[in-house]
């Protein structure tokens, strides 16, 4: 027996959209490597395991090297540091790109009077927090702010960690 569906053109149009859709939650930039100057490099989120029940959350991010003229992409296992977050960790809020929001800040000694005005980040619940913004953002845009912050973070403590080999 022959099967044949007859599809509407805008329904194949989405078809083939879902069908050219890449795996993959997050594609982002990182800075060029000194040592590789034909390659550029992305951290790329493929994976991510959430258990909310238990409070857990964990993105398997990959840098990926990528040559600037014929764009084929290189997978050669760079180390990446750990993105995994559990129920008492917490995170700084961030604005649409993943910038930390900053808010001020003020500091009082013990006679109240004001010592210290500072622009400091408000840190919440990470779990909680990424549980809320699934619920009002698009994954690749929770995905992309969530990721630029990791970078930031790792970029704050190394600031050459993703430009070594």
């Amino acid at each position: 027996m022959r099967r044949e569906q007859i599809i509407p053109q805008e329904d194949q149009q989405l078809i083939a959209a879902i069908e050219n859709t890449k795996l993959q939650l997050v594609e982002l930039p990182l800075p060029d490597m000194v040592d590789n100057p034909n390659y550029r490099q992305v951290i790329r989120v493929q994976d991510v395991i959430i258990n909310l029940s238990e409070g857990y959350f964990k993105a398997i991010p990959k840098r990926i090297l990528i040559h600037k003229i014929t764009g084929a992409a290189m997978d050669l296992n760079l180390k990446v540091p750990n993105l995994e977050r559990f129920k008492y960790d917490i995170a700084a809020l961030v604005d649409a790109n993943g910038t930390r929001k900053l808010y001020e800040t003020n500091y009082y000694n013990e006679e109240d009077e004001l010592v210290e005005t500072k622009q400091e980040p408000k840190h919440v619940n990470c779990v909680q927090y990424l549980t809320f913004l699934s619920s009002v953002q698009a994954l690749p845009q929770l995905f992309t702010a969530f990721i630029q912050q990791y970078i930031d973070d790792e970029q704050a403590v190394d600031p050459l960690i993703f430009t070594k080999l």
